[in-house]
């Protein structure tokens, strides 16, 4: 049977009868478009008696269309998941743990900090501390076949490795030819009868200078070998010389009669041969357009012919090649390098698509395609032959660098990464990294900025270095972008460098204006706003601007409860709420206490430029850390709590018995200059009839009453909520002029403070706030 759409049906298409003779099988079987619940079952045809066994067994799914779904990525944080990720859907609101299918930080000696790099339907994670075992995943959806065939391939979620690795000899294994090799998952097997050579001389242009020869009667010795016939040449220094059993490398030519060699003692009156060598390479493709460094996997070699062909009698692979270590890899690129070329240049050969098939070097089309020999688990390329030694290309020129670890940021190894990082211009920048120098020592440079190459993400030469300030005892935090510029955050400063050309300047720093990590910076549609302890800026692209200041004045204190933070141990972050140009700014994360303002959040609206401060168990309950903050597809702002509950930031308006709306002492930009404040303006809508306006003097802690109002008129007559009840329209903004109660006391002031609490209900909104005033005459 297959699946079944129903109880009373056996398969959702024909039935499948499997063979029943002796032997290893594989059978497909396909559920009907209408399968839902019922199990995938296996019955016999008879009564008799019969055996088997299953050796695998896997469910895929045959094509799938992009869902639209949206994805939330929650760093789990526990050894009891290997530190690994929860994913939640929101289209279904469920959550999932991604740890068995490898997204994970592994074995970390300390609790790991994520660093999360999106691009191109790719998450790119990395360990801000870099601990010790730490992975460095990449997670996304990949749907590739295989072979050239749609029954071998990769569709599904993948969790795998970050860094590009080069193959290894247990990746190439290399056999006699066969019409069948047998390949496991992920092999990339090479058969081959004489050494990939074709074995005819003339044939080809390889080893085009191989001799035969017998050593002179007399004068050969150690390291020098002297013929009895002009035979040598200075091009053969490099190549292979071999006598009996003995084998050196020419070192040195003295003339067409006598070479020097390596550390051997050559015979006189012996026969010998001189031959070429070429190193054969490999390097993995990555997701069709990243390569590896080069695998110097085994040597092509015929000491027998001259001039003679390269070639391959088969290459097999098999499998869907869909596992953590396989499923990014699309394709295997082949080099060459002659031993008597003394600049060691790797020579491309020719490129192995996983699908598509083989060209050769400087070849636009794939002349062979996979050929099935077993379904699903073998397809091979057969009978490759190369004639000529091909100069097209080389490593470099396909790369921009050369297949030498110490030219390549490798950050395969342990304990190495990066902090921060940024795609900006369809390149990758990494911040305050840790790698192996030349040496081999790994060391933090929290100095240091990599870039990738364009489009190649997991690529990062060592020639593509930056370094702005070195040494200055600061490390790199953060990093963001606009328009064409970088903005690299330390902790005590901010570098802003122009990133329009290939070569990247300083354009500014700005000191005093770091941040204490990445959940400190966020982008708007306004430029980029961060905070630190001192304050909350913004870059427009053109100025820095703190928003926290208006005419080089501050608007609110710095310390207190009431104030920016409540003291230096404050770590405040930042989001943007596009819906309503809000800058959202918690004042701590780290679960400080209540009473010290700590869960309380600054509110910035961009339109207005006004500040507002929520107090109290704001952003989560007392003593509880929380994450950093995402804007999510919706506009909203989302972010965990140490009890691991999702919240989502509600604008939603509430009544509210705890409402408080202070200006500042206003001296209206004379503070040695008395004035007269006739009248307050305050348009509005809502009942405000519970609120409490009431007004001081040159800070005064004993605030004043207004006169009640009466249709938005003043009454005469004193009172502490002198706004009305306007719920009953709330189409129209409501005017009311608050006149103070005793006229006496607000002639000849100084400043003047506006002060509302209470409560208020939830349609309570206020549009703007006018002070009519005089300044009065110096006398």
């Amino acid at each position: 049977g297959q699946f079944a759409a129903d109880s009373g049906v056996y398969g959702g298409q024909d039935e499948i009868w499997l063979t029943h003779t002796n032997g290893a099988y594989e059978a497909i079987f396909l559920s009907d478009a209408s399968a839902i619940s019922n199990p995938f079952s296996l019955r016999g045809n008879s009564a008799a008696q019969w055996s088997f066994n299953i050796d695998d067994i896997k469910l895929e799914l045959v094509s799938v269309a992009s869902d639209g779904e949206y994805y939330l990525l929650m760093y789990l944080n526990t050894s009891a998941s290997n530190y690994g990720f929860g994913i939640y859907a929101y289209g279904s609101d469920t959550w999932s743990e991604a740890v068995t299918d490898g997204l994970r930080f592994n074995a970390v000696s300390t609790s790991a900090k994520p660093v999360f790099t999106c691009v191109d339907g790719v998450v790119r994670i990395a360990d801000k501390l870099k601990g010790e075992d730490c992975y460095k995943p990449w997670f996304s959806y990949i749907d590739r076949n295989r072979c050239g065939t749609t029954t071998a391939y990769c569709r599904k979620w993948v969790a795998a490795q970050s860094p590009l690795i080069a193959p290894t000899d247990s990746n190439i294994p290399i056999a006699a030819s066969a019409s069948t090799q047998s390949p496991s998952q992920g092999e990339f097997k090479l058969g081959t009868d004489y050494s990939f050579s074709r074995n005819v001389s003339e044939t080809g242009s390889w080893n085009p200078n191989g001799i035969t020869g017998t050593s002179h009667a007399s004068s050969s010795g150690l390291r020098k070998l002297v013929a009895n016939a002009s035979v040598f040449e200075a091009s053969m220094v490099g190549m292979t010389v071999k006598m009996s059993s003995s084998t050196s490398v020419i070192t040195g030519f003295e003339s067409a009669t006598t070479i020097y060699t390596e550390d051997v003692t050559w015979a006189d009156g012996t026969a010998f041969k001189v031959y070429e060598v070429y190193d054969l390479g490999f390097s993995w493709v990555y997701d069709g357009n990243q390569e590896s460094l080069i695998h110097n996997r085994t040597s092509a070699v015929n000491e027998d012919k001259k001039n003679w062909s390269f070639h391959i009698d088969e290459i097999a692979c098999g499998h869907y090649w869909d596992t953590e270590t396989t499923a990014r890899k699309t394709g295997m690129q082949m080099y060459y390098r002659k031993n008597s070329d003394s600049t060691n240049t790797w020579y491309h050969l020719g490129e192995v698509d996983f699908n598509t098939g083989f060209r050769k070097s400087g070849e636009d089309d794939f002349s062979k395609t996979w050929i099935q020999r077993t379904l699903k688990t073998e397809y091979q390329l057969t009978d490759i032959e190369i004639s000529t030694p091909p100069t097209y290309e080389t490593y470099e020129t396909r790369n921009g660098f050369k297949s030498d670890s110490t030219e390549h940021l490798d950050l395969s190894a342990d304990s190495t990464g990066y902090s921060t990082s940024i795609i900006a211009n369809r390149t990758h920048y990494i911040g305050n990294v840790k790698y192996a120098n030349k040496d081999g020592v790994v060391r933090n440079h929290g100095d240091v900025m990599f870039k990738s190459l364009p489009n190649k993400f997991d690529t990062f030469p060592l020639n593509r270095k930056m370094e702005v300030s070195v040494q200055d005892g600061d490390e790199i935090t953060a990093l963001e972008t606009y328009a064409d510029r970088l903005l690299q955050f330390k902790k005590n400063k901010m570098h802003l460098i122009n990133i329009s050309q290939e070569i990247e300047f300083l354009e500014d720093t700005f000191n005093y204006k770091g941040v204490a990590d990445q959940s400190a910076v966020c982008k708007t549609d306004y430029g980029v706003a961060w905070v630190n302890r001192d304050g909350c800026y913004i870059y427009n692209g053109k100025d820095v601007e703190n928003l926290l200041e208006k005419n080089a004045i501050r608007r609110i204190k710095k310390n207190g409860i009431d104030g920016w933070v409540y003291n230096h141990t404050f770590d405040p972050m930042i989001a943007y709420l596009p819906k309503e140009r809000w800058l959202f700014i918690p004042k701590d994360h780290s679960g400080g206490d209540a009473a010290a303002g700590a869960q309380g959040a600054w509110i910035y609206d961009m339109i207005s430029k006004s500040l507002v401060l929520q107090d109290g168990e704001f952003t989560t309950e007392d003593g509880y850390k929380i994450s950093n903050l995402v804007t999510d597809h919706n506009g909203d702002i989302v972010y965990f709590i140490s009890t691991g509950v999702i919240k989502t930031l509600d604008v939603d308006a509430i009544a509210n018995s705890g409402v408080k709306i202070y200006t500042r002492d206003i001296d209206f930009g004379s503070p040695g200059i008395r004035k007269k404040v006739y009248r307050v303006r305050i348009s509005y809508k809502g009942d405000a009839s519970a609120l409490n306006v009431r007004w001081s003097r040159d800070g005064d802690d004993n605030p004043q009453n207004f006169e009640g109002t009466s249709s938005g008129k003043p009454t005469g007559t004193a009172a502490p909520t002198p706004l009305e009840d306007k719920s009953g329209d709330l189409t129209l903004w409501h005017h009311a002029e608050l006149k103070p109660a005793i006229a006496s006391d607000a002639t000849n002031i100084y400043s003047f403070q506006l002060l509302i609490s209470g409560t208020a209900a939830a349609d309570f909104k206020i549009n703007d706030i006018s002070i009519i005033y005089r300044e009065k005459t110096v006398k």
